[in-house]
């Protein structure tokens, strides 16, 4: 009797034991699962399949189910190599790459794989490890925008714009100008209409001036009323249609 309370104590302690495993995977967003080779098999942990299509034609072989994962696109390639460089080279392998998931969203993951050899350098083992960093990363595009970006008016702020102009300027022979425009009489406008009727003023100008933007040509919001524009020939050389596009965005400053 006593041995068989203390058999199922130590099956109780197993189980939560896995429960406990499959609660903290879930939270911290990490999806695992491992392939063994002696058992021709997969260990999926539960969480897997709330977040990925799952299916018994993704579990035929050791490489199926990593291979399926529904990857973008836009990271299919790079997931190709990550894929054909584990296999190669065996070991541990990263790769981050957007993974398409059920609820239809896409989201960024990083993807650890494991290759572990045995005898003859086969496969015996294959584990997997999925790292939801969708929030990181998206902070970490967000930060990066904003170095770079004005967020008024989603033109170059002044750092970035000196940085561009300077490859530019440094890697090419043209001839280029330098085009400055500033709000007439601004601070009026925000002193009599208020500081979001001058904001409305700035965020009309700079739509303005990225209309007329050609491919290569820079532009920035230099200070609160004033922009900066390169465009890629002389003013001179400028032909009427263009002139007549510069013309516009003047009209606009002046209006």
């Amino acid at each position: 009797m006593n041995e068989q309370l203390e058999e199922m104590t130590v099956v109780s302690r197993f189980i939560r034991e896995i429960e406990r495993y499959e609660e903290a995977n879930e939270i911290s967003g990490t999806y695992v699962f491992e392939y063994d080779s002696y058992d021709q098999g997969y260990s999926i942990c539960a969480s897997f399949e709330n977040m990925f299509k799952l299916d018994s034609e993704m579990l035929k072989d050791q490489m199926s189910l990593l291979t399926s994962l529904p990857v973008t696109e836009q990271d299919a390639g790079r997931f190709a190599a990550f894929v054909e460089e584990l296999q190669r080279d065996g070991g541990r392998k990263r790769v981050l790459v957007r993974i398409n998931c059920l609820d239809e969203k896409t989201r960024w993951f990083k993807v650890t794989a494991e290759q572990l050899n045995g005898l003859n350098n086969q496969t015996v083992r294959l584990i997997v490890i999925l790292q939801d960093v969708n929030s990181e990363m998206k902070a970490k595009r967000e930060l990066e925008y904003r170095s770079t970006f004005d967020t008024l008016t989603q033109l170059y702020n002044q750092e970035a714009f000196y940085e561009k102009i300077t490859e530019t300027l440094s890697t090419e022979d043209d001839e280029y100008a330098l085009v400055s425009l500033e709000i007439d009489n601004y601070s009026v406008i925000n002193d009599r209409f208020g500081p979001e009727v001058g904001k409305r003023c700035v965020k009309y100008l700079s739509k303005c001036i990225k209309n007329h933007l050609r491919w290569g040509e820079l532009a920035c919001r230099y200070s609160d009323d004033a922009f900066m524009i390169v465009p890629d020939v002389v003013l001179l050389k400028l032909s009427p249609v263009q002139r007549h596009g510069l013309g516009q965005i003047v009209l606009c400053v002046r209006a």
